[in-house]
């Protein structure tokens, strides 16, 4: 507990400073229960306490005692961090959650729904050849991973949730080529871990498949989330200038998730763009047992909420930012055009 009195106080003040303890524990177990006016009165003692402790600690010689005191009214004021708190923000749903999470969230619900709706038919598949198990384990494993980044995305641990949406389209590109070419199963299912490094890797797989060995999704997303990069560090840091003396920076590091707004934007596009290439995976490995009317009404909703979004927020968010968003619209076009629309 945060001691309000130096040591060596007379016995009235160590009474006083019971006194002020039990004061402070039932203000804070009971903040919750009172209204506007008797929040505002307790945050003022809150504030006149922590003041008076800071005073106090601070004239403290050094030691573990003094360190301690000096966290617990840190804590108080928010400068610095309790893991209880960190891991109970993880447990329960945030408050004021941005327009486009909503969205965001409302589509990996249902599209990711009807990703499991599909995946279970292959599965019951009765008159067809079946899909390989190692297909349908990586697929099933893409669900966890996609479940993962949603949870953390939600909570605004953007990196963290990049990290998890890179796996999914690793594995999709695996999958992919697996389906085209199954002999690299058994590549990937054996004891030559340097033939896998070399002929599985994802530029590899990606060359195998025809396409270019860069991917700048792919890249992005290690370079925000799965890779200790510089533009790792910047997702969870900001540099305040300032204004009376601008060469006086202070940097800011976040614990407990990202606070910036385009971060969340981002992820929520990545997370629509991957559920929506799950699906268009899904519905081409198994279009022998699918239903195709089924698959093309999924697939067309998917792009088509996975546009809206994007010209909703990521549109404007470039051109606000001062970067050129034409390519991004080319890309949509390309996509509608693509899809009928």
């Amino acid at each position: 507990m945060l001691s309000l009195v130096p040591p060596g106080a007379s016995p009235d003040s160590v009474t006083l400073d019971k006194t002020l303890q039990h004061l402070l524990y039932w203000l804070s177990k009971h903040y919750d229960e009172m209204d506007h006016e008797a929040q505002k009165y307790a945050d003022k003692v809150f504030e006149s306490l922590i003041d008076l402790a800071e005073i106090n600690v601070e004239n403290l010689p050094d030691s573990p005692q003094r360190r301690r005191s000096r966290r617990l009214y840190s804590l108080a004021r928010g400068e610095h961090f309790n893991v209880r708190e960190l891991l109970r923000a993880l447990e329960v749903s945030p408050s004021g959650e941005h327009e486009a999470w909503k969205e965001a969230y409302e589509f990996i619900q249902i599209y990711l729904q009807r990703v499991l709706d599909l995946l279970f038919d292959l599965t019951r598949a009765e008159r067809h050849e079946p899909v390989d198990v190692s297909i349908l384990g990586l697929l099933f494993g893409c669900i966890d991973e996609i479940l993962a980044a949603t949870h953390l995305a939600r909570h605004n641990y953007y990196t963290q949730a990049n990290a998890h949406i890179r796996t999914v389209l690793e594995v999709l590109d695996k999958v992919e080529l697996f389906h085209n070419c199954p002999e690299w199963i058994e590549v990937w299912a054996g004891d030559d871990v340097k033939k896998i490094l070399k002929e599985l890797s994802p530029s590899a797989v990606r060359e195998k498949l025809g396409r270019e060995k860069f991917d700048p999704i792919y890249d992005f997303l290690s370079d925000h989330g799965t890779h200790a990069t510089f533009r790792w560090l910047q997702a969870r840091a900001v540099q305040r200038v300032n204004l009376q003396e601008p060469n006086r920076k202070t940097a800011v590091l976040w614990v407990g998730g990202s606070k910036l707004e385009h971060h969340l934007i981002w992820t929520s596009c990545f997370l629509i763009y991957t559920v929506t290439q799950v699906l268009l995976l899904v519905s081409r490995i198994g279009e022998e047992i699918l239903h195709p009317e089924e698959c093309m009404t999924y697939i067309t909703g998917a792009l088509d909420s996975f546009i809206k979004f994007t010209e909703k927020y990521m549109v404007p968010w470039a051109a606000d930012s001062g970067l050129n968003p034409d390519e991004l619209r080319r890309f949509l076009l390309e996509v509608r055009e693509n899809t009928g629309k």
